[in-house]
């Protein structure tokens, strides 16, 4: 078995790339670019996001060069660094940045998606998504929401083909969308949006409720948040079965650390 190499020797082996890549580009710059994006990963992961964002730019500025006469094998890549640094300026708060990265991440994807339909659905609607947090961060309501829905589309879409793989996402997609449209004052949509990330939780939250209780309760604090702000009843036949779940799930929790405690 090869042993990983550690970060030293990954930034040393980074230098042979580059050479290799500045002399023949084509053939090279796609494996430049993947050692510095696990480099700037590594960097990302222990909290040096300066250090991450030197080599995270470097590989997208090499993939930029040689994207136009290869986009097919180029762009897959510059797409996912691009979301890559847009994650990195959020969590820096560099929201300007963040958008700029995110937009360029979303637009390199949707190119993708035209030329391949379906190999590059989920990573488009992650990159909207984010997107559209960005755009409401920055104030443009009308543009989140439409990045926002269009990743919601693109989740249910994946999900009729793979419940059991998306349910958990398009219910997260919605619950972003739903707080879009709060923050955007539609909230009787955002109410509709939060119930049915719900609804499309509700059969795989009891099927694996460990897995997906944070997600529910978070879809559940905000639809009964809405539902009072509107003056409405929550919907508590289609709430009761997620409700019954997470008692037992408080339950069995409870009588775990009971005897975890016990002598």
């Amino acid at each position: 078995m090869t042993e990983e190499l550690n970060i030293e020797e990954k930034i040393e082996a980074l230098a042979v790339l580059e050479k290799l890549a500045k002399k023949d580009p084509f053939s090279h710059s796609l494996d430049w670019a993947k050692g510095l994006k696990d480099v700037a990963s590594h960097f990302q992961e222990v909290g040096d996001l300066n250090t991450a964002e030197k080599y995270f730019q470097q590989a997208a500025e090499s993939l930029t060069r040689v994207c136009p006469q290869n986009p097919d094998e180029f762009q897959p890549i510059l797409a996912i660094i691009k979301y890559e640094l847009g994650k990195l300026y959020r969590d820096n708060n560099q929201n300007d940045e963040a958008l700029e990265a995110l937009k360029k991440s979303a637009q390199l994807f949707e190119s993708l998606s035209v030329r391949h339909p379906g190999k590059f659905d989920s990573d488009l609607a992650a990159s909207l998504n984010n997107l559209g947090l960005r755009q409401n961060i920055s104030g443009d309501s009308k543009a989140a929401q439409e990045s926002a829905q269009k990743a919601v589309d693109i989740y249910q879409k994946l999900r009729s083909a793979n419940p059991k793989e998306y349910s958990s996402i398009l219910a997260m997609s919605l619950g972003t969308l739903g707080t879009i449209l709060k923050e955007g004052e539609e909230s009787r949509k955002a109410r509709n949006a939060f119930r049915q990330g719900l609804e499309t939780i509700k059969t795989i939250f009891i099927e694996a409720p460990r897995e997906n209780a944070k997600t529910v309760i978070l879809l559940l604090r905000d639809y009964a948040g809405i539902c009072e702000e509107l003056g409405n009843t929550p919907d508590m036949e289609m709430l009761e079965p997620i409700l019954e779940t997470l008692n037992r799930l408080k339950t069995e929790e409870e009588e775990r650390q009971e005897k975890e405690g016990s002598p």
